[in-house]
């Protein structure tokens, strides 16, 4: 459905911090379905507030493609675990 991405946000006078950016694959991106699944998942993750859930920074499209932009937390995988 989505690939993930580690990225750096850049930030005022060279501050910068590592953010994931999880974004809906291209050959879906035109799925209404899909689309509305990443928007809803978006949207619950940005109602829930806890210390063992990343935070979401930002929602949004580019070039036809849904991302979300969210907090990056340094440890192993759970696939590792």
């Amino acid at each position: 459905m989505a690939e993930i991405l580690l990225a750096r946000e850049a930030g005022n006078k060279g501050a910068a911090r590592p953010v994931v950016i999880k974004r809906v694959l291209p050959e879906i991106a035109n799925d209404p379905g899909v689309i509305t699944m990443f928007r809803d998942e978006a949207r619950l993750v940005m109602a829930l507030d806890h210390p063992n859930i990343c935070r979401i920074y930002e929602v949004g499209e580019i070039k036809g493609r849904w991302f979300i932009a969210m907090e990056w937390i340094h440890g192993a995988s759970l696939a590792d675990m």
